[in-house]
């Protein structure tokens, strides 16, 4: 078989004979009328060109430049160049760089070069290595054994011609993955001679991310990496920019791990136990039915003896190489081999589970059938798109690609003088005929019975009319474009009326959100009022209003925290136990500074709140550290007694002291005393950081007793002793302010002032009598000039000064914190018992942690891992995984800001199998689903 290539009035002619007299006799015919340029002359034997170079004399080198390879005229061989690593290299620089030098397009010398990869892959590993620093000794005798072994190798050399362009193939992929490298080798195989011919390898490297990951996933990422090449060879070869493109018949892909394969299988056949597998199982069997929607493949199994891509996959030497049967493909025909099990041949996408008709009809074949040629043509010859518009994150940007895509063909037809050569990369029309054929293709694929409907010019049906064209006057301009006619017509011509584009599409999204950042992130009306100058959106506001929330950069700095509408600590203040000091708050305050051996401490108190009685405990701890709060808890427990319920906030020492103390409790000596006591063993609870809101108790008791000591010492620095005085004085005045009125209980309209209760006489029983006891304190009263102290003046003025001070202020910061402040904690906040529905919160969903002083730029991104929630099923907290850190923190609902939400509900139960609820929403029912059980009970009874 002879073949004659050569250009023709600008077109590519081919021409083909059987003999070589044909082709010699050709040439003068050719040449002779028109003066033509020789691009090729492909035989298959020397002989031709033996001729020429005779009748020329000239003398042709047998081996020529082909692509950046060499090509073997004589013997009809493509080949590398030879390996040539520098083994002098002491850099990590200079070992990139003479890695890099190797080109080898098709992956002729892959094998042979893993080790030297593989090394480089190390040395990136190592963060404490520098770029131009030297490297180990160690390091350098093996870099320079790898250089010396990979040089030796002879050039290796595979066949040119593959076929006849007129035959048939198949491509075929096999995959391989290990621990370090994951791959595929594709083979042309011709159908009627059954030839096998290597077209490239391909090979990735195993990084940290995927270090952890097992076999069988690494088997599958494999497998990706397979479909995605042989998809993209097969629109070189054949797809619609072909000149002449090869006639592909079907797309095979072999792999040897059965797990992986199952995994597709069942997944092509929609089985619910794929629910069960990772996230990253699902998201690339996601990606392979992508793939596989346009260009239907088979996948089958391999042995690992007889798959090729196992090369790929290991370092091996030349030797070792040519034992392999890498370079020719399996040895006997692939139905044959042994290991294959015919049962797992399947297709993707499953022609069982396609529910289009005609496309059922062409798939509808016993699996593991030969695709015939039409069946192929049809999927893949028209596609719907030039470029997918859902890969594209702008509309300008969709565009700008497709513009150059035109400019790629007129300067094409240029040269190949089919058109006149123009000024095309700078016509500016290209931007609009790019935009018109984008919104053209959008439109036949959303509105197919439209165009069908105007197509026909013998319909005069008035049924036949779809229902869109008379209910928005629907009419196609001369440029084939859909458009929706308006009574304006004088402000309008044919092609100013707007575009129809469908609410579902991604290019309309694409096209919102450019308008919407060309008004600098404008609101909904702004972009609604610019949209309808030129497009037509059915239900226009709902579909802009929707496209606007997937503004990333303002949901960033637009949006807001999370709302309750209930207060998310109430059960602390309801159905309490009736018995002091049973479930207490716990809160640490302070420092203050004391004077003790003549050196200035700091102090901090330990406040213990009854949440029953309202009384305030105090107790004096030296520093905030676990052991102290122990000590000061004992002491707390001498005296009341040990709690049910102890609450606090998520302090360290708090949280890391509450921990000793249960796993202190939990033995079973402890467990049994419970029991026989019938004593409820103490539990510890933190609410989440952000929330300081616990039913009044911080508001009143913990903020009126830091508001007591820090306004009566103020920035006086007393003795160890007075400040023990001054606590023990302020947990008296505390514990004596009146919470409720004894008459007022159950009388109304009193004439007189009631007597109060107050959390002294709820915890002792009685009212306690105390009067100062100490002259000194009083004070000297101005009206009595006479009055002369038991002690000397000078040494109350030395002792008893700051300490008389400080109980002054004391006193009268409390009345007035009666008088003003603590009536109008109760009326402060606006809108405080508003009802408020509470947005949206999944696990999985991304969200910005609210910071005080910090601009909303920098917030802090994180991903929710852990839900609480309150009696009425409101999300009250949430434990946040920050993305910076990988740190896990528990923040309260109303300091998380919502940024990104998880679309998919199933996938929560195979993302990560440490994602769990901290306690499950309690599900209340509606009264009348009480009342309607009631009266179902009685009619049944009845």
């Amino acid at each position: 078989m002879y073949t004659l290539l050569y250009m023709d009035n600008g077109a590519i002619t081919m021409e083909t004979g059987e003999s070589l007299e044909w082709a010699y006799n050709e040439l003068p015919r050719i040449f002779a009328p028109y003066k033509f340029e020789v691009q090729q002359i492909i035989t298959n034997d020397n002989s031709l060109q033996i001729k020429i170079d005779e009748d020329m004399k000239t003398q042709t080198p047998e081996t020529t430049k082909l692509f950046g390879l060499a090509w073997d005229r004589v013997r009809d061989e493509i080949f590398t160049k030879p390996i040539c690593l520098d083994g002098k290299a002491t850099t990590k620089r200079a070992v990139l760089g003479t890695i890099a030098s190797q080109f080898d397009i098709y992956g002729f010398n892959m094998p042979i070069l893993n080790r030297s990869r593989l090394f480089m892959h190390r040395l990136q590993c190592n963060k404490n290595l520098g770029w131009d620093a030297l490297l180990p000794l160690e390091l350098q005798r093996e870099w320079g054994n790898i250089c010396k072994q990979a040089n030796a190798s002879p050039p290796i050399k595979i066949g040119r011609y593959v076929g006849p362009r007129n035959g048939t193939y198949k491509l075929m992929a096999y995959t391989d993955a290990s621990h370090d490298l994951y791959g595929s080798v594709i083979f042309l195989q011709h159908v009627e001679s059954g030839k096998v011919s290597f077209v490239q390898a391909k090979n990735r490297m195993i990084n940290t991310r995927l270090k952890n990951k097992s076999i069988p996933s690494l088997e599958l990422n494999a497998i990706v990496l397979g479909v995605e090449t042989l998809v993209e060879l097969q629109r070189d070869i054949s797809g619609p920019s072909c000149l002449k493109p090869v006639n592909i018949v079907e797309m095979v892909l072999y792999a040897d791990s059965l797990c992986a394969l199952h995994w597709l299988n069942s997944s092509s056949q929609k089985l619910d136990k794929m629910q069960r597998c990772s996230t990253f199982v699902m998201n690339r069997i996601g990606n392979i039915q992508k793939l596989c929607q346009r260009f239907p493949i088979r996948f089958c199994f391999i042995s690992g003896k007889e798959n090729p891509a196992d090369c790929v996959t290991r370092c091996l030497s030349h030797k070792q190489l040519y034992k392999t049967n890498f370079l020719v493909g399996p040895g006997k025909k692939l139905d044959d081999l042994p290991g294959v099990e015919h049962d797992m041949t399947f297709i993707i996408p499953n022609p069982m589970t396609v529910t289009d008709s005609g496309y059922l009809s062409k798939l509808n074949a016993p699996l593991g059938a030969e695709l015939s040629q039409t069946t192929f043509s049809s999927l893949t010859g028209s596609p719907e798109y030039v470029i997918d518009p859902c890969k594209y994150s702008s509309f300008r940007k969709l565009i700008l690609i497709y513009r150059r895509i035109l400019v790629g063909i007129r300067n094409w037809k240029s040269k190949a003088g089919i058109c006149s050569q123009t000024s095309s990369d700078t016509n500016p029309n290209l931007f609009a005929e790019a935009s018109k054929r984008v919104v053209i293709t959008e439109q036949r694929k959303w509105f197919p019975e439209i165009f069908a409907y105007f197509q026909n010019k013998n319909s005069f049906n008035l049924k036949a009319i779809p229902n869109l064209i008379t209910q928005l006057n629907i009419f196609m301009d001369e440029n084939g474009i859909l458009r929706v006619k308006s009574k304006f017509k004088k402000w309008f011509s044919n092609n100013g009326f707007p575009i129809l584009l469908p609410r579902d599409s991604a290019l309309t999204k694409l096209i919102i959100l450019d308008v919407h950042f060309n008004l600098f992130h404008a609101g909904c009306y702004s972009v609604l009022a610019e949209i309808r100058r030129q497009f037509h959106i059915p239900r226009h506001f709902s579909t802009i209003k929707k496209a606007l929330k997937q503004c990333v950069h303002c949901r960033r700095f637009c949006n807001r925290t999370f709302k309750l509408s209930q207060n998310s600590y109430r059960e602390f203040r309801s159905n309490l136990p009736s018995k002091p000091f049973a479930n207490v708050f716990i809160d640490h305050m302070g420092p203050f500074h004391v004077r003790k051996n003549n050196e200035t401490q700091k102090v901090w108190l330990l406040c213990i709140t009854c949440t029953w009685s309202r009384a305030v405990n105090l107790k004096i701890c030296k520093d905030l550290g676990v052991k102290e709060f122990l000590r000061s808890f004992q002491l707390h427990c001498f005296d009341y007694g040990i709690p049910e319920l102890c609450v606090s906030d998520m302090g360290t020492q708090l949280v890391a002291g509450a921990n000793v103390m249960q796993n202190f409790l939990s033995d079973h000596a402890s467990q049994l005393y419970f029991e026989e006591n019938n004593i409820r063993p103490i539990q510890f609870q933190q609410y989440f950081k952000g929330c300081s809101k616990l039913g009044s108790l911080v508001e009143v008791c913990v903020k009126q007793v830091k508001r007591l000591l820090f306004g009566s010492i103020k920035n006086l620095v007393l003795s160890y002793d007075d400040f023990e005085f001054i606590v023990c004085h302020t947990v008296h005045l505390v514990n004596r302010r009146p919470i409720a009125f004894k008459e007022s209980l159950r009388e109304e309209d009193l004439d007189f002032i009631p007597e109060p209760i107050t959390p002294e006489q709820l915890v002792k029983g009685y009212e306690l009598t105390s009067m100062n006891l100490l002259p000194e304190l009083q004070g000297i009263p101005d009206e009595d000039p006479d009055w002369q102290p038991c002690v000397n003046p000078q040494q109350v003025k030395d002792e008893y000064m700051k300490l008389r001070k400080v109980r002054n202020n004391l006193l009268s910061k409390y009345h007035n914190e009666f008088l003003g402040t603590l009536i109008d904690q109760a009326v402060d906040k606006k809108d405080r018992y508003r009802p408020i529905t509470q947005r949206g919160i999944k696990i999985g969903d991304i969200v910005l942690l609210k910071e005080v002083h910090t601009k909303p730029n920098n917030y802090p991104m994180g991903l929710v891992k852990e839900l609480q929630y309150n009696s009425i099923g409101e999300v009250t907290g949430a434990s946040i995984q920050k993305g910076s850190t990988r740190e896990v923190v528990k923040r309260h609902i109303t300091t998380l800001v919502p940024f990104l939400e998880r679309l998919d509900d199933s996938e929560l139960s195979s993302t990560n199998d440490s994602v769990k609820l901290l306690s499950e929403p309690p599900h209340v029912k509606r009264k009348a689903a009480i009342v309607s059980e009631q009266k179902t009970r009685e009619i049944l009874t009845e």
